[in-house]
């Protein structure tokens, strides 16, 4: 299945050409959200400011504030993924579709995300990460209500397709790019991020001065994602 949807990095076009057939999923496939988690994992990020971003989305996955939203709005529940990107041919999932209703199912979540080794490095590609991330949510199993992609970064693209054009095609297909900006390199970037990455229906930018203070940004965000209500 990753390998399929590895061809997306050729085009939408290309894709719709593979001999895969619509999956018409049960009522049990039925979620209220399905999100990608797309971790910036380039070299900009060196290995304690990987270790700050997977201890904050775990943290946050078992916060109070997140697990509320997920009480209060998600009756069928959530489906997420962890994408791990880089480069234009360096971005993997590294945890697979997972469904969470539950406390425990977060909790479980939380520590695989803990436990996750760092699985790509090289340049900067955040346009190739959103093309991966929209063709995990096209042909997964699950059918959402709201489809989201989540993109940190600290970092421009230095490589590969420029990202208007790879959220084009994700917003044709009904979803939402979120983004939140780490900025401890470049203070410019959370400008790019929002008129170069974000964008759909509701779509939304959280910023982190630097990685300490990802853990609060992330959980925000997710709180926010989760809900699908603006939070002031």
């Amino acid at each position: 299945m990753i390998s399929r949807v590895r061809s997306v990095l050729a085009g939408f076009a290309a894709l719709a050409a593979l001999t895969l057939a619509p999956f018409a999923p049960a009522q049990s496939n039925r979620v209220d959200l399905e999100l990608v988690l797309a971790i910036d994992s380039s070299n900009s990020v060196d290995e304690k400011e990987y270790a700050l971003q997977m201890q904050g989305f775990a943290s946050a996955f078992t916060h109070p504030s997140v697990l509320d939203a997920l009480r209060s709005y998600n009756t069928n529940g959530i489906a997420v993924t962890l994408v791990q990107w880089a480069g234009a041919k360096s971005h993997e999932q590294v945890i697979g579709w997972t469904l969470i209703r539950t406390p425990q199912d977060a909790a479980a979540f939380a520590q695989k995300l803990l436990e996750a080794p760092r699985a790509v490095t090289g340049p900067t590609a955040p346009g190739d990460a959103i093309t991966f991330a929209a063709g995990l949510i096209e042909f997964n199993a699950w059918d959402g209500k709201r489809r989201v992609i989540d993109v940190s970064g600290d970092g421009r693209p230095n490589e590969g397709e420029a990202p208007p054009y790879a959220r084009a095609r994700a917003l044709k297909l009904g979803m939402v790019i979120n983004g939140l900006v780490i900025l401890n390199e470049e203070p410019d970037l959370e400008r790019y991020y929002r008129y170069g990455i974000v964008g759909g229906k509701g779509a939304f930018l959280e910023v982190a001065k630097d990685f300490e203070s990802f853990e609060e940004a992330i959980r925000r965000k997710l709180r926010q994602e989760i809900s699908g209500v603006p939070i002031s």
